[in-house]
């Protein structure tokens, strides 16, 4: 430790963590590992990793413990459901089943209020191998993300099978989804995948064409 205790902001210590298995919100995690300092009210980890046994998470954190503000940059290979409930943005993914682990690339900014539960704003890009739509299955998507706690934007959206492509970029809002998407599939590979589930709505609008179908529309939430 240095700095001078009666003048917080000078104060400088280095930090270190290391936990085998633990639990949090349903979520198990065989190892946490993290180290970094205090500089002042800003603790800095330099180097986060979590592994939860059959992925894992590197990143980089800052803490304002004066705004209870902070930053952060992460990539993942956990599994992603599971991370998204705990930050409370499962939204759209919760009839969706990977069947490998999706890999995440991303940073945004979070605040956590005192004796509340922290909140995120992420920006990022995921993919993923071997996903199930109920009876149905894609060999990959990819997708740009972006989301505010609110609002998910999902944007250069590309979905293969080995039947086709679909295209599509989303923006799904508490109210309404916004859409345009261009697909070679036949309309049966969407249909009924998502009902009850907002993107039932942009699914269900394809038609059956041997051509690429093209649609932009909004639609209610």
């Amino acid at each position: 430790v240095e700095g001078d205790l009666d003048h917080p902001n000078t104060v400088r210590a280095d930090l270190s963590l290391k936990s085998d298995a633990m639990e949090h919100g349903g979520t198990s995690l065989s190892r946490v590992e993290a180290s970094g300092e205090m500089r002042g009210r800003l603790l800095v980890l330099e180097s986060l990793e979590v592994e939860d046994g059959g992925g894992a998470l590197k990143g980089r954190m800052e803490f304002d413990l004066t705004t209870r503000t902070g930053r952060f940059d992460a990539k993942s290979n956990l599994e992603l459901p599971v991370l998204l409930r705990e930050i409370k943005a499962a939204g759209i993914l919760e009839k969706i089943s990977f069947q490998s682990r999706p890999e995440l690339d991303a940073r945004g900014e979070f605040t956590w209020p005192e004796n509340e539960a922290p909140r995120f704003s992420i920006i990022g890009h995921l993919m993923a191998k071997d996903l199930r739509f109920g009876e149905h299955t894609a060999s990959r998507v990819e997708s740009d993300i972006s989301w505010d706690g609110k609002r998910t934007y999902l944007d250069n959206i590309v979905l293969s099978r080995p039947d086709g492509q679909l295209k599509a970029r989303l923006l799904i809002e508490p109210e309404q989804v916004r859409y345009a998407a261009s697909t070679d599939l036949k309309a049966s590979v969407w249909k009924g995948l998502f009902e009850g589930n907002v993107l039932g709505h942009v699914f269900n609008d394809f038609t059956e064409n041997k051509n690429p179908t093209e649609q932009n529309s909004e639609v209610p939430g």
